[in-house]
């Protein structure tokens, strides 16, 4: 092949590579401007799906709350039929729906100390006093359920009477088991007595408060140093004169 066919076809070929690589450059050119937008859309898109799903779960909540509710006031229509083991059920499905449910909590524990689930009862009314710590009621169950037990059962029970002298000071059996269990108050004084500093808070409700939310974090120091504050004073109110 003549030298010049030779230029003329390698000017040739060279030519379309140029052209083909011009084209691609245009198309990706047209395209870029549309994904720019798509990324620029990206922080919006993912704000709407996080408000959809927000409202789905504040929709699924407030579905779930109003079944609680439903399943309480069927627990009520039980009791009225004396259909206890259905009640049961239908205030466990209450507290499963709504763990911040305090009544479903305390009838799960009524309900079913009277079926004889000493075990029920005793998830009921503690999950009570975890919601409301000066829930009377509670503690009058924990109380019957604790107060012929085994020492360490005795010792519970002296707490939750001890509470209940405030709570219900009409009550003559906690105030009937406080008295009667002098060595219990003896070991809630000694740990009082090995407190950094005395307590001279005189708000019982107060301090109660304080004992139960300490319990569960199995800090029985701060919990029996204000059960015993309480004691104090409860005594102390117990010798003043009548006023005439």
């Amino acid at each position: 092949m003549p030298p010049l066919y030779k230029a003329l076809l390698f000017c040739g070929v060279v030519g379309s590579l140029v052209l083909a690589l011009f084209v691609g450059y245009l198309s990706l050119r047209s395209i870029t401007p549309a994904a720019d937008a798509s990324l620029a859309r990206y922080p919006d898109i993912i704000q709407m799906e996080w408000r959809k799903r927000s409202r789905t779960e504040k929709e699924s909540r407030e579905r779930a709350l109003a079944t609680a509710r439903e399943c309480v006031a069927n627990g009520e229509r039980y009791c009225l039929m004396e259909n206890f083991p259905a009640a049961l059920r239908e205030y466990t499905k209450a507290v499963t729906l709504d763990g911040a449910n305090l009544q479903a909590c305390l009838e799960v524990g009524r309900v079913a100390w009277h079926l004889g689930d000493r075990t029920a009862a005793l998830q009921g009314w503690q999950k009570a006093i975890t919601l409301n710590p000066l829930a009377a009621s509670a503690h009058g169950g924990l109380f019957e359920v604790y107060q012929g037990g085994s020492e360490k059962d005795r010792q519970r029970a002296f707490r939750h009477a001890l509470t209940l002298m405030v709570l219900s000071p009409h009550r003559t059996a906690t105030r009937e088991f406080v008295v009667l269990n002098p060595e219990i108050a003896r070991q809630i004084q000694l740990v009082a007595d090995d407190a950094d500093e005395p307590l001279v808070e005189t708000d019982q409700r107060k301090l109660l408060t304080t004992a139960w939310q300490a319990l569960p974090k199995h800090d029985s120091r701060t919990a029996d140093t204000c059960f015993a504050r309480v004691l104090v004073l409860r005594l102390a109110a117990a010798k003043k004169p009548a006023t005439p």
